[in-house]
């Protein structure tokens, strides 16, 4: 067996220098390892939470961003859902001629088969129906919700709003199948507010 004693200590140190500064023993550091350093060194915080408190976290974030890209969603449907039912956008058109020519587009598309598209234009006459005797500030890009909320709706058209949200809102985007009595309940009320005399003026904000 050969002696290690005829070996230079140069040599030795340099076959050490070699294997300490190979690629397995250095690692190049970079800009944000040192603000890493700078903010541990700095501030006297837990870096690393635990497992169960960051599910958490990420759980109510979802959540909250789950509720937002809903919403958002549910106003673009309804939004789309009076674009396509071919609301009339003339501003200076009276209610009354509105809600006579939104109504006679949802007799035709009943004549057609096209039922939602029908429930949607009789809601649309009715609701244009409503506003022309002051009983609702009505607003196309409002939901049905909003209108509750915000147009100031007499009392007998609070009613009627609430019908629309309970009975027919869910069918309006599909979730429930529309009944020949749907539409002829709908087509009586529209025949209702067209038909009503011009001096029966309500007042809004639940009055």
């Amino acid at each position: 067996m050969q002696t290690q004693e005829g070996i230079a200590p140069e040599a030795v140190a340099s076959t050490l220098h070699k294997i300490l500064t190979g690629p397995e023993f250095t690692e190049e550091r970079t800009l944000w390892d040192d603000v890493w350093d700078w903010i541990a060194a700095n501030f006297e915080f837990d870096l690393v939470l635990p497992l169960e408190e960051l599910f958490r976290w990420f759980l109510i974030a979802f959540l909250i961003l789950s509720t937002v890209v809903y919403a958002t969603l549910w106003i673009r449907n309804v939004r789309a859902a009076k674009r396509s039912a071919g609301i009339d956008r003339t501003a200076r058109t009276p209610a009354l001629d509105r809600a006579r020519r939104l109504a006679e587009k949802a007799r035709e598309a009943r004549r057609q088969g096209e039922s939602r598209k029908a429930l949607r234009l009789y809601l649309f006459a009715l609701l244009v129906g409503s506003s022309r005797r002051g009983g609702l500030k009505f607003h196309e890009a409002w939901t049905n919700r909003e209108l509750l909320r915000r147009g100031e709706p007499s009392k007998r058209v609070r009613r009627l709003l609430n019908d629309i949200v309970v009975d027919f809102e869910p069918k309006e985007f599909g979730r429930g199948r529309i009944q020949p009595e749907d539409l002829d309940r709908l087509e009586g009320l529209v025949a209702n507010e067209i038909n009503a005399p011009r001096g029966r003026f309500e007042s809004g904000a639940g009055s």
